[in-house]
């Protein structure tokens, strides 16, 4: 009877070997894949974060993170004479700031005026095609009818409105100019558009 018992052991200790072998291969294994995983996961987030900069403010609204995704979407359109600063396209001379918010059209004048600028005067044909190409919206512009006659409109420097531009203007009498993807129209002043502020290039932001 013992001698068959002892045959039987000796039969289960390799099983018993080959058993505990297996497991802590399998363990191992596990451990080693979920530290991979992690690495992977760790070193993919940081790559997709890099051209990101977080807000200062880690309590920052979802309006200002969104803000912050679309100043650095709108870079793409750049041509190589441009500079974009902050919220700011500057181009040639003229830096030009496209808001998001809608306003009538003397608020629009006086958050130009807050802004160190002034509603958005068009010199010639080309920064008229330029800027269009810029909006998808209406947007309040500098141009006011001033008097009947001939030619009542005028931008607010009292310089003329050129001929030269893609000017339309309403049957209604209406008193104010903004800019469309297609044109230069007049609407009510009371309408509420976006509106674009226009100032000098200074130079890079030291």
């Amino acid at each position: 009877m013992d001698e068959r018992c002892s045959k039987h052991e000796r039969r289960e200790l390799p099983r018993r070997k080959v058993a505990l072998t297996l497991g802590v291969t399998c363990i191992f294994l596990l451990l080693a894949s979920t530290g991979l995983r992690y690495l992977l996961l760790h070193r993919c987030s940081g790559e997709i974060g890099q051209g990101i900069k977080e807000p200062e403010d880690k309590n920052a609204s979802l309006a200002e993170v969104e803000d912050h995704l679309i100043l650095l979407t709108t870079t793409a359109w750049n041509e190589d004479d441009d500079t974009f600063q902050g919220k700011w396209y500057c181009h040639g001379k003229s830096c030009y700031h496209f808001s998001k918010e809608e306003k009538t059209w003397e608020r629009s004048m006086v958050s130009c005026q807050d802004l160190q600028s002034s509603l958005l005067k068009i010199d010639t044909k080309e920064e008229q095609v330029f800027i269009q190409s810029k909006i998808k919206y209406n947007h309040w512009i500098g141009l006011i009818k001033v008097q009947e006659g001939r030619y009542p409109w005028q931008w607010l420097d009292g310089s003329p409105l050129s001929q030269k531009l893609n000017f339309q203007q309403s049957l209604s009498p209406v008193k104010c100019g903004h800019m469309r993807p297609s044109t230069i129209y007049t609407a009510d002043c009371n309408h509420r558009f976006r509106y674009i502020c226009e100032k000098v290039f200074s130079g890079p932001d030291n």
